[in-house]
């Protein structure tokens, strides 16, 4: 899973990258005004890294949950985190062997929305959501569901600890079971209660 920065090697911007320092997380421009950090997750049996860029706030927020974990006073193995491109992870910290936080200054280049128009349409469009599953070569990716049936997912990998398998419902409309321990990561849009009203009318049955 190589591309060049600010692309994603599907072709469809996910934002784990491969630079040249062979980390898979974006380039940055430069302005010094502004600290963002890079987290970068390893994860066993997984080759290449993968990494989002936060802001440093949230970056505090991770740093203060993994010491939480290790004090014993936080046992949800799924941390949550918002990315600078409006993004909601969930990444399971069993499957996380180590994590860095790479400070970086300058604003981030962001990745571009698939042209939809003209000769030069993109093939591939930037999922709702994905879900990264032990075992499997390639996430889930999640084009034509509800972003209501996304956030049921969502909540049921962050709590329903006792859950041993987890429902979701793919584009075909069809259910699906996975094993909550067995998830990676589950990534998707992050939209505000604004967004999720002018979506609303837009998004399939």
């Amino acid at each position: 899973m190589r591309c060049e920065a600010g692309t994603r090697s599907d072709g469809a911007g996910q934002n784990h990258c491969k630079p040249n320092n062979q980390t898979n997380h974006k380039t940055m421009n430069t302005q010094d005004n502004i600290i963002h950090h890079t987290l970068v997750f390893h994860i066993t049996n997984m080759e290449e890294e993968l990494a989002w860029t936060v802001s440093a706030e949230m970056a505090a927020q991770v740093t203060s949950m993994l010491n939480d974990m290790e004090r014993g006073e936080h046992s949800n193995p799924m941390l949550e985190l918002i990315t600078i491109d409006n993004r909601i992870l969930l990444i399971n910290l069993d499957h996380v062997v180590l994590v860095q936080s790479l400070v970086d200054y300058g604003v981030p280049i962001l990745r571009e929305e698939p042209n939809t128009e003209g000769p030069d349409v993109d093939e591939e469009v930037i999922p709702d959501g994905e879900l990264m599953i032990e075992g499997f070569p390639d996430p889930v990716r999640f084009v034509d569901v509800t972003y209501s049936d996304l956030c049921n997912l969502a909540a049921s990998l962050t709590d329903d600890l006792d859950a041993v398998f987890i429902p979701f419902i793919d584009d075909d409309g069809e259910y699906n079971y996975v094993k909550r321990d067995r998830v990676i990561y589950m990534e998707y849009e992050h939209r505000d209660e604004e967004m999720q009203e002018e979506n609303s009318d837009t998004e399939p049955e």
